[in-house]
């Protein structure tokens, strides 16, 4: 099983990457295509696909022309769109560690009161990803791989609660609730026992960030 995946996000999830980025994705993806023709070919894209507020993005367009490459070129596929992934890292554009440091440093944030984000822990994607494979009835197909909607807002003052510091916070009425099929995240969770409950927030947050105050 391969993978293929390029990404960065800031606090509003507007990807940024280069050009040659871009290109260098598509080289890689091109090369593993030819070599691992016979295999079943994982292909991890992004939930941004079907966000209205990106749409159009530099990534955005990207990531939609290497979904149709491996469709196209591929036999035996399955493509994975994640949502923000939360876990141990030290990527400083990840959107929890934006807003974590943002919060740590009492800078100035601004956040979109109508925005939504579908944080999910990167354990629980490991494990549903490995459940999806076995199910061969998805072959060829491009699945969500989310928990739950959390508001911008929430996820803002989940990260108060843990860090004990307070935002330097402005809210502006901009940003979109838009709504992903998780009927398959979700049948892979509850056969897992994962619950995507109205604790996950706090739970996956307090997993990966320390209360410092």
């Amino acid at each position: 099983t391969l993978s293929s995946s390029s990404a960065a996000s800031d606090v509003y999830k507007r990807q940024a990457l280069d050009g040659n980025e871009f290109k260098r994705e598509a080289t890689l993806l091109d090369q593993a295509l030819r070599e691992h023709a016979e295999k079943l070919f994982l292909y991890i894209s992004t939930c941004s696909i079907q966000d209205k507020d990106v749409a159009g993005s530099p990534y955005v367009v990207h990531k939609i022309r290497m979904e149709e490459k491996v469709s196209v070129s591929h036999r035996n596929h399955l493509i994975l769109r994640l949502p923000q992934v939360v876990g141990k890292s030290d990527n400083p554009n990840t959107l929890v560690n934006y807003l974590h440091s943002r919060i740590l440093s009492g800078a100035q944030l601004t956040i979109w009161r109508n925005a939504v984000r579908y944080l999910i822990d990167v354990e629980d994607v490991v494990r549903i990803t490995g459940y999806l494979i076995e199910q061969t009835a998805l072959r060829n197909a491009t699945v969500n791989i989310v928990s739950r909607a959390f508001s911008m807002p929430d996820i803002l003052v989940a990260l108060e609660r843990i860090t004990g510091r307070r935002a330097n916070c402005e809210l502006v009425d901009r940003g979109s609730h838009y709504l992903l099929d998780d009927t398959l995240s979700h049948k892979a969770a509850r056969a897992l026992g994962i619950r995507f409950d109205a604790l996950y927030l706090d739970t996956i947050l307090a997993k990966y960030y320390t209360r410092l105050a």
